[in-house]
């Protein structure tokens, strides 16, 4: 859950950043047609071979007693066109119905980046007016999370990744009604724009009592991300939250984290995070980064090859849950530079060859 509130936030942040340093080279005049076809382009290619792979290569890669309950792929000849456009989150309503149900996640991702210049321009512009438009869709965020949450009454077990046996069979689908939703998702987005401006106009800042700030922003920081990770902790032993408890949890938890995070990307770049700093600029992450989109996408399809060709009951050790987690780990990333090395590279030379041909007709006229 909380990777996922990372994820949202660098997009917010690379947003916030890029954008707005490309604003200053074209004095204010977004670059339309890049900006959208850039983002479909970059997601899409390799998105659609994962759902060919996933429907016409994986049947083939397992056998035994329970394999065969995962080779019906009746929901991507269904629904892979909602992959495709961007809705599966929000259509099948079922989502777990859907085509590689786990892309709901860029499905909220690409809505936030069509609505984005609506922040981004008036920030440019009017910066405490774009300002004023962040705050407000924040604010908006919270309050619309915590209506569905209280209207339907959702239970706080659904917030944590176990606790499982403690949701009624009864309980309204959170999600479906929440989770996968934008309007929930998008305050960690926000968090990571309104960041991504800051650097980008401050980026020769003088702090003042730099080692106080330091201090307090860890301290901070780190009392808020303990109170997110294990803020449901009770739940997983039987306690029920009130409905106060598990509105409040549920609209601002996703905010908090993101602030969180938002402080060690800040420390980080104005020299405030010491070893952190050395541990997150190391070189060694350059690579993997590149691969990390294919990883996303294929790590699903790894562990169901791994869980599903089990011919007996799986018994859980903390020696056999290391290896198996370096395993996946490796398998994931390998299958990733494959995908990296036949689709997205291919696919980023051509967007370079057509932005270079689109740039000399320009020239030309």
């Amino acid at each position: 859950m909380h990777a996922l509130f990372n994820i949202f936030f660098n997009s917010g942040l690379l947003i916030g950043y890029l954008v707005f340093f490309e604003l200053d080279k074209t004095n204010g005049q977004l670059p339309w047609f890049k900006y959208y076809f850039h983002r479909f382009w970059r997601l899409t290619p390799v998105l659609m071979f994962t759902m060919l792979f996933y429907m016409y290569a994986e049947p083939w890669l397992g056998q035994g007693p329970v394999w065969y309950s995962i080779t019906n792929k009746k929901m991507c000849e269904d629904y892979w066109w909602t992959n495709i456009l961007y809705i599966n989150n929000f259509y099948p309503v079922n989502n777990i119905q859907g085509c590689i149900p786990w892309v709901w996640y860029l499905a909220n991702d690409m809505q936030f980046h069509w609505i984005s210049p609506l922040i981004i321009l008036p920030m440019y512009k009017k910066p405490w007016f774009g300002i004023g438009m962040l705050a407000q869709f924040l604010l908006a965020s919270v309050i619309v999370t915590g209506v569905l949450i209280g209207y339907f009454d959702l239970s706080g077990a659904l917030f944590t990744g176990g606790a499982v046996n403690l949701i009624p069979t009864d309980q309204p689908n959170f999600f479906d009604i929440v989770y996968t939703k934008p309007y929930c998702r998008i305050a960690p987005y926000l968090t990571g724009m309104a960041l991504g401006f800051f650097m980008q106009r401050n980026k020769n800042i003088q702090i003042r009592n730099r080692n106080l700030i330091s201090i307090l922003g860890w301290v901070a920081a780190t009392a808020i991300a303990v109170s997110v990770v294990y803020g449901l902790y009770r739940t997983s032993h039987g306690y029920e939250l009130s409905t106060a408890e598990e509105i409040i949890y549920g609209s601002l938890s996703r905010f908090a984290w993101s602030i969180s995070v938002a402080w060690v990307v800040f420390a980080c770049h104005y020299g405030m995070a010491g070893l952190a700093n050395t541990i997150l600029s190391w070189p060694f992450w350059i690579p993997l980064s590149r691969l990390t989109y294919s990883a996303y996408l294929f790590h699903p399809i790894v562990l169901d090859v791994l869980v599903f060709n089990f011919a007996v009951p799986f018994h859980y050790t903390f020696n056999i849950i290391v290896f198996l987690f370096l395993g996946v780990t490796l398998m994931s990333y390998g299958v990733a530079a494959l995908a990296f090395l036949a689709v997205e590279l291919p696919m980023a030379n051509i967007e370079k060859v057509i932005e270079d041909r689109i740039n000399k007709i320009k020239k030309e006229k």
